[in-house]
């Protein structure tokens, strides 16, 4: 089982991670016991709950345009100035970010080397050690 010590955890954190280990199924923690060495894969859910938009709903269908293709930005000036101009205009939202519960619990996971790889989609770097916001910076 993961254990996640005080340093570890944001303080707000800390009894979050506690009642998550004391409810979580016990086929969960036999897992956990069974295979000490994870391979995580997260996506763009992991970062929703930190104020990040999803590009996609429950069915996986698009809520807004979706995101430029690499052809679509080397293929166009004008498509180009439109990427940079959103680019600006997000950065105010992935400037106010934290790394939310599931981050931190990732980095503390990292950090006991329970972790033998983690792969994201994501490009917010929130479930990094030294991210700014709590303990882990």
């Amino acid at each position: 089982m993961l254990a996640f010590h005080r340093h570890d955890l944001h303080p707000v954190h800390r009894h979050l991670a506690h009642d998550l280990m004391e409810t979580t199924d016990s086929s969960l923690r036999n897992f956990l016991a069974r295979y000490p060495r994870l391979f995580v894969l997260t996506g763009a859910g992991i970062s929703t709950a930190s104020g990040i938009p999803d590009y996609r709903d429950r069915r996986g269908e698009w809520k807004r345009p979706p995101p430029m293709t690499y052809q679509q930005f080397m293929g166009s000036h004008p498509a180009r100035q439109r990427y940079w101009a959103r680019s600006m205009v997000g950065w105010q939202t992935m400037a106010q970010v934290r790394p939310n519960l599931a981050h931190r619990l990732l980095v503390a996971a990292e950090r006991q080397g329970r972790i033998e790889l983690l792969v994201t989609q994501n490009v917010d770097g929130l479930n990094r050690p030294g991210i700014s916001g709590g303990s882990n910076s």
